[in-house]
C-alpha cells in the first residue's frame, strides 16, 4: 500500500496529518488502509496542518460541517454528488452495465443537452406533466 485516505477532520486533527507528511499504515479490515502514525521525522519543515475545503472542488458551493462530515451544500445540482448518488443507485439496484463510467457518460451528455428544453421527472403533477421553464 503507498496511499490512505483520511476523510474525518478529528481525526486529522488527532493524529495531527500535515500536508506532505509521511505516515505508516496498516490494512484495517479487509480493504481499508489505516494511518497508524506520523513520521515526525520526516515532516517537511514548515508542514501545514489540514484542513477541509471550505468550498466544493467541484461546483464551488460552500462546505457545511455536519458532525464528522463535510458536505456540499449544492446538493445533486453538485456533479459530484450526482454522480455518486446515480452510482450508488445502480449498485443497490444491481443495474448491470451502470457503474461510475456511464453515469459520467449520461450526466455529460445530460449537460451538452441543456439548452434545449426538456421535462424533468419532477414537473409531473397529478398525472398531468406541465413544462419547467
Amino acid at each position: 500500500m503507498s496511499r490512505a485516505t483520511l476523510h474525518n477532520q478529528d481525526e486529522v486533527d488527532r493524529k495531527d496529518v500535515r500536508v506532505g507528511d509521511t505516515v505508516r499504515i496498516r490494512r484495517a479490515g479487509d480493504v481499508i488502509p489505516e494511518v497508524v502514525e506520523v513520521l515526525l521525522d520526516k515532516r517537511p519543515h514548515g508542514a501545514a496542518p489540514f484542513q477541509m475545503p471550505r468550498h466544493c472542488p467541484v461546483c464551488k458551493a460552500r462546505v457545511d460541517r455536519v458532525g464528522a462530515y463535510h458536505l456540499c451544500t449544492n446538493g445533486l445540482s453538485c456533479p459530484a454528488q450526482l454522480h455518486a448518488h446515480l452510482a450508488h443507485f445502480a449498485w443497490v439496484m444491481d443495474i448491470v452495465g451502470l457503474g461510475g463510467k456511464t453515469v459520467k457518460q449520461l450526466h455529460r451528455t445530460r449537460a451538452g443537452q441543456r439548452s434545449r428544453r426538456h421535462l424533468p421527472a419532477h414537473a409531473h403533477r397529478s398525472g398531468r406533466a406541465r413544462r419547467v421553464r
